[in-house]
This record gives structure tokens, sequence and C-alpha cells, in this order.
């Protein structure tokens, strides 16, 4: 982070390649659409380059992840507010396999807290990093993930079944 906040180039491209598909999983973890994932994690890099002077070296991979995750939800506010989401305005989903389809329908259905640790453990951040980006300390996710993994577990053997 020292070369990046000096305008190094090679040291930024190396940052974005070391930290862009964890921070593109997490935004698409809250958005669900690829294009719009990448479009803050794009945004993000941005954001970066403009404040890298003020983000100390140890803290920018914690800065990158709060800020994906603001800017997602900042997408979220405005899809919310420009346009409910209903069977009719969903975009078409693509044939996906019966486990799959299973599993978001679980997934989908969970409370979002509970279903967000899920999947930022399934996409590889340790407990503190997920601890970290969800703003609550590990014991409280550990129980979190006790909680999300056994409701998992009952809607996923539902399966749409509400």
């Amino acid at each position: 982070m020292a070369a990046v906040s000096r305008y190094d180039r090679a040291a930024f491209a190396e940052l974005m390649s070391l930290t862009r598909d964890k921070l593109t999983r997490t935004a698409y973890a809250y958005l669900r659409d690829g294009m719009l994932a990448e479009d803050c994690v794009n945004e993000t890099y941005a954001a970066l380059a403009s404040h890298c002077l003020s983000v100390a070296p140890d803290r920018v991979e914690a800065w990158l992840r709060t800020v994906v995750v603001n800017k997602a939800l900042n997408v979220l506010k405005k899809r919310r507010r420009e346009l409910p989401l209903t069977e009719e305005t969903a975009p078409p989903a693509a044939p996906e396999a019966e486990e799959r389809a299973a599993v978001r329908s679980a997934l989908e259905r969970m409370p979002e807290r509970e279903r967000l640790a899920l999947l930022y453990r399934a996409n590889g951040y340790t407990l503190e990093e997920t601890a970290s980006a969800m703003k609550c300390s590990v014991k409280k996710l550990r129980g979190l993930l006790d909680k999300a993994r056994a409701r998992f577990v009952t809607l996923y053997g539902e399966g749409g079944d509400e």
C-alpha cells in the first residue's frame, strides 16, 4: 500500500489483482448481479485512487471491503426506491442444476445477516474478516454462524416449501 500511496501504477495493479475476486464476491453476495458487483468494485478502486494517501497501509483491505459493501448497499437502496422487485420485474433465471437451485432457494429465504455470514465464510473470508465486514465481534459471529447453519439445513431440507 505504501507504493500505492506514492501513485505507483504497478503496485496499484498488483493490489487490484490480489483483491478483485474477493471484493467481487463480496459485492455479489449483496447484489446477486455480476455486472452490478463489478461496477461496485471498479468504483471502489476509483475511490482508493483518490483517497490512497489517507488509508493506512495495513488497513487497505479492510478499507476496500468496507467501501465495496457500502457501495453495494447504496445500489440496493437505490434499486428499492426505483422499482420493487417482483416476479414480473425480476430478471429471468439462468438454467441451474437442481442442487444449485435448492441451495439458492434456501439462502434466499434466510435472514440477510445469516445469509451474508455464510456467504462470506463460503467465499474464503476468515472469521476476523467476516466479523469486521459485518461490524460485530468474532464471538457474536460464531453464534450467528451456528444459527445460520442450522437454519440453512432446515430450509434446504424443506426445498421450495415455506
